[in-house]
């Protein structure tokens, strides 16, 4: 069966955490509470520089009021597409006489893809550790440092591509159908048949002349294989005892020889028989008692 051709279509999709680390020193931390506690808003606010990470931009700010350290927010600042991620915060004692103040985001948070109609900063929490009168573990000598961790899902969708090609299909088995056809061609006395798959073998039953392929039989009979040992490059008759088997039934061995194959086959899908189909059993019934009979006997 030759391949036909077929539009294929493939893509794919893949998703990947990419990780991106900020550190962020505020040096004059008293200083930025200060201005924040006489600005009109009371707030003050500082941006850390920007770094990149999952084939974005990023920064982070934070806000301070009178009291410090209010709010810290991570950024988008530049993505062509929409983004994903997760951040972490940590503040380290440099003395590293008290446990870092740790957060980490509980989910993930999208960023609208640029321009943005909405907001793309993430208002992030800090640390508990941080607060109730804690800060001066985490402020030594004025300056505070912050570490952010954004992990951001970075995905890489190729295109569905498109070509003509051929897709090499399994065909069914067609040897039976084959193996078939020259048996068939066999039993033609026709001239058109190749000389090298005309039969060398002729069996006489009941005065029936039935030609074969030594060559098909020896292979699929060890009788047969036995019996033209010494007779595989000439052309033999081979007469059968009209008692062992008649021509139809010989006939029958042959296609189950060639084919795997019995011409008749008993009909077990009907409810109810009919006489036809008794027929037809009693005929396949008959016809396989006699190929075991024949079976057991050499030619």
């Amino acid at each position: 069966m030759a391949s036909t051709p077929l539009n294929k279509t493939a893509s794919t999709h893949r998703s990947t955490l990419v990780r991106g680390k900020h550190q962020f020193h505020i040096v004059g931390y008293s200083e930025r509470k200060a201005l924040a506690g006489v600005s009109a808003r009371n707030t003050s606010v500082v941006r850390s520089g920007d770094f990149e990470a999952g084939g974005c931009t990023w920064a982070f700010s934070c806000r301070f009021r009178k009291q410090g350290l209010a709010s810290i927010s991570l950024e988008l600042v530049c993505g062509k597409y929409a983004a994903t991620a997760m951040a972490s915060l940590r503040m380290d004692d440099p003395f590293h006489r008290w446990p870092a103040a740790v957060w980490r985001s509980p989910g993930t948070n999208t960023f609208p893809a640029s321009p943005a109609t909405t907001s793309r900063s993430w208002k992030l929490s800090v640390p508990e550790a941080f607060f109730h009168g804690q800060e001066e573990r985490y402020v030594v000598d004025d300056r505070l440092t912050i570490l952010c961790v954004v992990h951001v899902l970075r995905l890489d969708v190729t295109l569905p591509n498109t070509r003509s090609c051929f897709i090499s299909a399994v065909p069914p088995p067609t040897i039976s159908g084959d193996l078939l056809m020259l048996l068939f061609a066999s039993m033609s006395k026709s001239d058109s048949v190749k000389h090298a798959m005309r039969p060398d073998v002729t069996f006489i039953v009941e005065q029936t002349e039935i030609r074969a392929h030594k060559l098909v039989l020896a292979v699929r009979s060890p009788v047969f294989a036995a019996e033209f040992r010494w007779h595989m490059n000439e052309n033999i008759i081979i007469r059968v005892d009209d008692d062992d088997m008649s021509a139809s039934t010989f006939r029958a061995m042959l296609r189950f020889i060639y084919t795997d194959e019995l011409p008749i086959k008993p009909n077990n899908d009907r409810m109810i028989l009919t006489s036809e189909d008794k027929h037809a059993a009693r005929r396949y019934e008959a016809m396989v008692r006699d190929l075991l009979v024949a079976s057991r006997r050499s030619v």
